[in-house]
Parts: structure tokens; sequence; C-alpha cells
């Protein structure tokens, strides 16, 4: 059975290093990204180039993003991946498609809260099932990506939660977690996950605190910085109660 080391990250600066660091370290047959497949091509082409300007040149937002808080990591792929190595995007293209539009509404609905100071609590738990139906509309289609591209030994960076469930079932999996923490709402969405398994439901308190709590991080990123709010976020929600 085929061995998968999947990789748990945050966006700091830190732990971009720390993955690098790896990802030179082992030896591995393919690298599976956390990006819509559509991008698979260009990635492939800049690193048969050996050129991460051509990275640069995409317009695409999303993957602009993605460049931004990578950089590191994408220049490693670029610069380092043998021609042996195969390089692939698992997230399923409609999907992405459909969480671009989910995500400009949560944008939509934490500018409601920083302008009104008010959660709208039956809003979010909308928002947070409709997180959670769509992943799991898709992680069999991923999952089976995945797998039918695996090697001997692969690399696969930040599976959601519903396709890391499907490959623990089909491939044998080595779990390496390098982040400090999760942001508030990824913090919201897991909890919801919890909840659905055990047949609970969120309380009304949590939510309006989480969707506080990542307002409260949206500020402090616009004036400090990502990596100094992601600290401070993380250091406060780690002291004791």
């Amino acid at each position: 059975m085929s061995l998968l080391h999947v990789f748990i990250t945050d966006r700091s600066r830190e732990c971009g290093k720390n993955l690098t660091k790896c990802l030179t370290s082992i030896e591995y047959d393919n690298i599976f990204i956390n990006l819509p497949r559509k991008f698979e091509n260009i990635i492939r082409d800049a690193a048969i180039s050996r050129d991460p300007r051509i990275l640069g040149r995409i317009m695409d937002q999303e993957f602009k993003l993605w460049l931004r808080f990578t950089e590191p990591l994408a220049k490693h792929i670029v610069l380092k991946t043998r021609h042996h190595q195969g390089i692939y995007c698992f997230v399923n293209d409609e999907l992405s498609r459909k969480l671009n539009l989910l995500t400009w509404k949560t944008l939509r609905e934490l500018l409601k809260v920083r302008i009104k100071d008010k959660v709208d609590v039956r809003s979010w738990r909308s928002i947070i099932m409709e997180y959670i139906e769509l992943y799991r509309g898709y992680a069999e289609k991923d999952a089976e990506y995945i797998v039918s591209k695996c090697g001997d030994v692969d690399v696969c960076l930040d599976p959601y939660y519903e396709l890391f469930d499907y490959l623990k079932t089909n491939i044998d999996i080595n779990v390496i977690d390098l982040k400090k923490g999760s942001l508030p709402l990824d913090n919201l969405l897991n909890l919801a996950r919890e909840k659905i398994v055990s047949g609970e439901g969120l309380d009304d308190e949590l939510i309006e605190n989480l969707v506080g709590e990542h307002v409260k991080f949206i500020k402090d990123v616009e004036i400090y910085g990502f990596d100094n709010a992601y600290s401070t976020w993380i250091n406060r929600s780690q002291k004791p109660k």
C-alpha cells in the first residue's frame, strides 16, 4: 500500500520555512497541492523551466493569494522538483468555484459584524453547514484523484477534513502537523464537524465568540500584518480560561 505524508500547515512564514525543510529531507514520488486542478499545468511548466517568474504572471486572485502566503513552498516546488516527481493540484475545479462564491458570502457577513457589532447566528449556522456540505460532496472525487496518481511514497499538503477521512481508508497516512493553531473561523468549522458526529449542535454563544474573534483578527492583520496578528491570536486562544 502507498504511503502518503500529509502535511498540516498554516500561512505563517515560520511554518512555510519548516515545510520546505521537511520536503527537502524526504524522498517522494508525487506532491499534491491544495489548489484547483486548473493550475497543475502552469506549475509543472514553471518547474520544467525552473522559472518561478511564470507563477507570478498568473492573474487569478485565488492563485495570487496562495503564492503570497506560500512563496518559499512555490519556489521549492519550481526549483527542486526532479523530472520523475509529479506535481498535482487535488481540488476539483467546480468545488473551487463554489468555495470562492461561499468565501465572498462569508466576507460579506464578516463586514456586517464589523459595521453592526452584532453576529447574526442564523446566517453563520447556514454558512458553516454550506462549507461542510460542499466538502462532503466532493471529498470522494478528490480522494479518487489523489489515489489514482499515487506512487510508493507521496506528499499531500493540507487536505480538507472530509478528504482526509476518505484518504485514510485507502492509503497509509503519516501526518506531520506543522501549524501552531487554527484561525477562529477554522475552529468554528472544526467544532461544527465534531458536533455533527456526536449529534449535537453549536450553541449561539460559541458562534458569537469565534466570529467576533475572527473580526478582531482581521483588524489586527490590517494594522500589524498577518504573522503578528496570527501570533497574537494563537497566544490569546491558548491562555487558560
